[in-house]
């Protein structure tokens, strides 16, 4: 039982092992921006709906 566990966890390492670090960064990195992007975007649009919904009147000098 012990050795079908440690034979999995080599042939994970040994899947790994064929890439370039690079390669592991550069997919990190990408993933991140595209991650940040996203969320930026939907919060934004996110505001547009709620400020649209709520239907705020224009803003109109005092009457004196």
């Amino acid at each position: 039982m012990r050795a079908k566990a440690s034979y999995h966890f080599s042939s994970l390492t040994n899947r790994f092992r064929g890439l370039p670090r690079d390669y592991i960064a550069r997919s990190r990195r990408s993933r991140r921006i595209t991650n940040v992007v996203m969320i930026t975007v939907l919060s934004f649009l996110l505001a547009a709906i709620i400020v649209y919904a709520s239907n705020p009147g224009a803003f109109s000098a005092a009457a004196k």
